[in-house]
């Protein structure tokens, strides 16, 4: 066990940080193709085949980090011109003056521009979180992703296809989700900082659901899947932490 942020709460659920920013930004992403798309803009190998060290170096990279979270800011910035509504903050319903606390580093992936700089498991606890989950509006990303999928050969057995081979997984996700709305909210971690057996064994049955995934579909196929399909419809914004690259690592590797 190794301990860590776990990040995979506020990546793929709907506690991300700005949510409602968040949201928005999602309702507005389209599924620009992103083969040979480089972080830096220029072509490069196509995002499905970079390595994971590769992606880890580019995303944490402290320049480019910079970079996305100015473009980020000002795209902020437009959605609250386009939305005044948004500005209030909860310090400022309360009519409290919100107390000048230390700024966070956080960081932007546009997956319609990096795609690269995902790991496969978010790409992939991504399409499952949104396209499996009783509390997401299926259908219509089904759909969008469906008409994506054809051009790389998948056909109108992919939703059965993908629940036969993450079956373990999904049902444990869904006791998990259920059982989150009877329980106390939790982090996730144990006491000792490192993370919960629950969360381990989660990651794990993940790991060997993206490698069911890819026997069943072809392992090329299903990274295509992701990067140039998933990527580009996912758009988020993170706390990052002296442990994020390392952690983020380790969930790559199904917490082994």
């Amino acid at each position: 066990m190794r301990p860590g942020l776990d990040i995979t709460v506020a990546i793929f659920t709907r506690c991300w940080l700005k949510v409602t920013l968040t949201i928005l930004v999602l309702s507005g992403a389209n599924f620009a193709g992103a083969e040979g798309v480089g972080a830096s803009g220029g072509t490069k190998e196509p995002a499905w085949k970079w390595e994971v060290g590769e992606r880890l170096s580019q995303r944490f990279d402290a320049k480019a980090m910079q970079a996305r979270s100015a473009e980020h800011a000002i795209a902020q910035q437009e959605l609250l011109r386009k939305f005044p509504s948004l500005k209030l903050t909860s310090s400022e319903a309360n009519g409290k003056a919100a107390e000048a606390e230390p700024v966070p580093t956080t960081d932007s992936i546009d997956g319609a521009k990096t795609p690269e700089l995902f790991l496969s498991f978010e790409l992939f606890s991504y399409l499952l979180d949104s396209t499996f989950s009783p509390d997401q509006p299926q259908d219509e990303v089904r759909r969008r992703i469906e008409t994506r999928a054809a051009a790389l050969g998948f056909g109108a057995d992919l939703w059965n296809r993908l629940a036969k081979s993450s079956e373990p997984f999904l049902k444990m996700e869904r006791q998990r989700q259920r059982l989150a709305k009877t329980e106390p909210p939790s982090s996730g971690m144990a006491e000792n900082g490192e993370m919960s057996d629950q969360k381990l064994l989660l990651c794990r049955a993940r790991a060997e659901a993206l490698v069911a995934a890819k026997a069943e579909f072809g392992e090329e196929p299903f990274l295509r899947l992701l990067y140039e399909v998933v990527a580009p419809s996912l758009h988020v914004t993170y706390i990052v932490g002296e442990a994020t690259a390392s952690h983020l690592r380790f969930l790559e590797e199904g917490c082994r």
